[in-house]
């Protein structure tokens, strides 16, 4: 999902000597306005709104540290300033993982006490308090934003997702038909295009929980092309993923597995249990479940088995070709496995210790031999769910766009992909050496305490009755995924066998998916 699915305030006041700074940020040119303002401090250093300025465009550029920089220093120099407070707590907001929500919500509130009459920092909490799943608490902050303007998009779309997470679900259709089709779509207008996807998506979501499922498949197909018509999607190539997959199944060999089950780390450190499966199938719901065992803690999609691809790459001889694990000695094993438990600790922010640690990531999958090599008593968590529903789950979610998410544009492309990644797990589970379970999303749906307990039984974890209750243990936390909605509540089986309501659309797709149907023992 979208970072930042909000529409932009009203830029910032300049004061006189900032105003050509400003003026240039409110037509969108954020190098030109960075340019001005810059030159601004060389001739006044502690000049709020030059700062500010600087700050905004970090920000909007993706540049969180740099914007909280330049906002701290805004603030500095105007303590008082409610626009500088409003800025420096979207800055924070945007924080990569979730790191600054609880200063963003501080900050948030601080503005609105300095100005009670925006509706802006109200919506912003609004939103940032829904993410988190402190749902009485952004309700309340919505309605004091929609008081005070009840226009505001940010808060219409927060009480748009309230509603549909509520129960209310005609409430929730009519606020999202308001934000698309109200002002000949002027108010979807203000969102960024990646937002307006998302609510067309949201939309799409509510279309189908009231059982409209022709229009709200529509809505889920418009909301893909518009999200994959944007250029940074324009930019993606969906070749890496499957060169990924070829060189994964050539290098799972039994030969090369048991050669290297035989390396014992030097380092004495407990491998990671690794999390994977393909997109929608349970993951981020597992991950939450054992995450809320005391002995536990996770890495929420954030891997550091991303740190170890140059390490590899580097030590390959030189003319080498395939995936570089086989030419890997000793030392460069003992240099991986020190590269990953370093990013996992700056990740974590402190060391795991004794805890169990989980690396959560479903197409890490596609990283099994390099789990395998650095890794060898890795444990290996594996998610399963009905092919149908995971792939009409995948297309009726807007991902953030890589090469492995083009796969998930449509019904037949996700199927294809599923059964590239699903065949890759078929080969594996029969050759690694590592120990494996897999985890049913339908068991943990149907009967969660079975489920979970053959969970911690394979960590190796005894039991405790916080997994029982893990919505309470993510409430005020930050999920980074699109299943943040559904493990804030209790376990529930309405998404199993959702694909019924959809089977004229699944029908074409049941060729490419009935071996896996039989392989995982699901009724066709």
């Amino acid at each position: 999902m979208d970072p930042d699915p909000t529409p932009t305030p009203s830029p910032p006041k300049p004061d006189a000597a900032s105003a050509p700074a400003a003026h240039a940020l409110a037509r969108g040119n954020l190098a030109q306005a960075d340019t001005l303002a810059a030159e601004l401090l060389t001739s006044s250093p502690g000049n709020a709104r030059a700062l500010m300025i600087r700050g905004v465009v970090a920000r909007d550029s993706g540049r969180s540290a740099h914007a909280i920089d330049f906002l701290e220093r805004a603030h500095a120099a105007a303590p008082a300033d409610a626009e500088i407070l409003y800025h420096l707590a979207q800055a924070h907001h945007q924080a990569p993982r979730g790191q600054g929500h609880a200063p963003a919500r501080e900050l948030y509130e601080r503005a609105m006490a300095l100005a009670p009459t925006s509706p802006f920092p109200p919506a912003m909490l609004a939103k940032l308090l829904e993410e988190t799943n402190e749902l009485p608490d952004a309700r309340a902050a919505a309605d004091r934003a929609l008081k005070l303007d009840a226009t505001n998009p940010t808060a219409q779309l927060v009480a748009a997702l309230l509603d549909r997470r509520e129960g209310n679900l005609t409430g929730a259709r009519e606020r999202f038909m308001q934000l698309i089709y109200a002002n000949d779509g002027r108010t979807l207008a203000r969102f960024p295009p990646a937002a307006r996807a998302m609510i067309w998506n949201r939309h799409a979501h509510t279309l189908d929980a009231l059982g409209e499922h022709d229009a709200a498949f529509a809505a889920f197909e418009y909301a893909q092309t518009l999200r994959w018509s944007l250029p940074d999607a324009q930019r993606v190539d969906p070749s890496i993923i499957d060169t990924i997959i070829d060189r994964s199944l050539e290098a799972l060999t039994r030969d090369r597995l048991a050669r290297w089950a035989q390396y014992t780390p030097a380092d004495g450190r407990t491998d990671p249990a690794f999390l994977v499966g393909f997109p929608r199938s349970g993951t981020t719901l597992t991950e939450q479940i054992l995450a809320a065992h005391p002995s536990v803690v996770t890495l929420d999609e954030d891997s550091p088995l991303a740190d170890l691809d140059p390490i590899i790459r580097e030590t390959m001889p030189a003319g080498a070709s395939g995936d570089g694990l086989e030419a890997l000695n000793k030392a460069d094993l003992e240099r991986l496995r020190e590269a990953y438990f370093a990013g996992a600790e700056r990740r974590l922010g402190s060391p795991p210790g004794a805890r169990t640690l989980i690396d959560k990531l479903p197409l890490s999958i596609l990283d099994l031999p390099a789990i395998c090599r650095a890794f060898p008593r890795a444990k290996l968590i594996v998610a399963i769910r009905d092919p149908r529903d995971a792939c009409l789950s995948a297309v009726m979610r807007i991902m953030v766009p890589n090469p492995a998410m083009a796969h998930l544009r449509t019904l037949p492309k996700a199927a294809d992909f599923y059964a590239r990644v699903m065949d890759l797990w078929l080969t594996a589970r029969a050759r690694v050496r590592n120990p494996w379970i897999e985890s049913r999303y339908e068991d943990l749906a149907s009967d969660p305490e079975p489920a979970i307990r053959r969970l911690t039984e394979f960590l190796e974890l005894p039991w405790d009755d916080a997994v029982l209750s893990h919505h309470e243990h993510v409430r005020g936390k930050t999920i980074s995924t699109p299943s943040y909605e559904a493990v804030g509540g209790t376990i529930t089986t309405a998404s199993v066998g959702r694909w019924h309501a959809h089977a004229q659309r699944i029908r074409p797709i049941v060729p490419t998916l009935a071996p896996f149907l039989e392989v995982l023992e699901y009724e066709r």
